[in-house]
């Protein structure tokens, strides 16, 4: 028997708060910090409470910031931000407790983002610094936004992929057969043999096509480029829509 769902809106909502972002930090925050948090038992989790505060953004600032990005070094100086300043504290206050304990003990083998970033952190400035880590603040921007971009992208694809599941029964019988004779008798999941499930890949690829937990990718050019008889200048920003049409 499948669950007809019809409310894209109420789905997401539900397995979302319920569900996929509880999980999606508790991936996180093992991922980053080494951190067990077990947020699906523990709803009310700061971590879970601050996370969802910092990617409320709120909605007129996030459209002046997009329309007029001249105005972004006016707007930092008047310490307008969209994200809440609590949030942003808290995390911060995580990330150097963190680092405080590991400096002080001798756990130095977790294999965690934030350990690699520490055996390879440097204290020089300028030049002598370059291809040499980061310094304390890089580190605590870098984690932060990893902790943040992971969480919500994650957890909205999954979302989204258990909503396609759902609406689409023969893409999910086919897919619990692959599965099946992939891991058989609900045996331990093994990377390699994940990394083979071809029929999950093209699963997880369409998901992301017609439902992109990112409305766009910009970056940056570190050269001018001509492209078809356009020419891009050195430091200009391409922006690209992700939405499939």
């Amino acid at each position: 028997m499948y669950v007809q769902v019809s409310n894209l809106n109420l789905w997401l909502h539900l397995v979302y708060s319920s569900i996929f972002g509880h999980y999606s930090m508790d991936v996180m925050a093992n991922y980053v910090f080494s951190v067990d948090l077990d947020s699906i038992n523990e709803p009310s989790n700061p971590f879970i409470t601050h996370a969802s505060k910092i990617l409320r953004f709120p909605v007129p600032l996030f459209l002046f910031q997009g329309c007029f990005p001249i105005f972004l070094p006016l707007l930092e100086l008047l310490g307008l931000s969209l994200f809440p300043k609590s949030s942003t504290i808290f995390f911060r206050a995580v990330v150097e407790k963190i680092r405080a304990e590991r400096n002080e003990s001798l756990r130095k083998n977790l294999a965690d983002i934030l350990q690699n970033f520490i055996n390879y952190q440097t204290n020089k400035l300028g030049k002598e610094r370059e291809n040499q880590g980061l310094n304390d603040h890089e580190i605590l921007s870098q984690v932060t936004m990893l902790l943040f971009a992971g969480y919500e992208t994650s957890a909205t694809t999954l979302a989204f992929l258990a909503y396609t599941l759902a609406v689409h029964p023969e893409v999910m019988k086919r897919l619990q057969q692959e599965t099946d004779l992939t891991f058989p008798q609900k045996g331990p999941v093994q990377y390699n043999s994940l990394m083979q499930m071809e029929y999950l890949s093209s699963v997880v690829d369409e998901c992301l096509r017609v439902y992109p937990p990112a409305a766009r990718l910009e970056r940056m050019t570190k050269e001018t480029v001509k492209v078809k008889g356009i020419t891009i200048p050195k430091n200009m920003i391409v922006m690209i829509p992700v939405y499939a049409p």
